[in-house]
């Protein structure tokens, strides 16, 4: 789910309702979940900075 203002710079929030980690230990298991319960969107990231921000971990192959 997802709502875009298509202004300059583009803002969303969305929400992946199922989650996106599978990881039993994972800090993200359900965090999308409780979004969902209390009706709330999060930020959509769209620059390289913000996604290196907001960061957890990163693994270079």
């Amino acid at each position: 789910m997802a709502a875009i203002e298509f202004s300059q710079p583009v803002k969303a929030m969305a929400l992946t309702s199922y989650a996106n980690a599978t990881q039993p230990g994972s800090a993200s298991a359900g965090d999308q979940l409780k979004l969902f319960a209390r009706k709330q969107l999060r930020q959509v990231w769209f620059s390289y900075q913000d996604v290196l921000s907001h960061l957890a971990e990163r693994k270079v192959f």
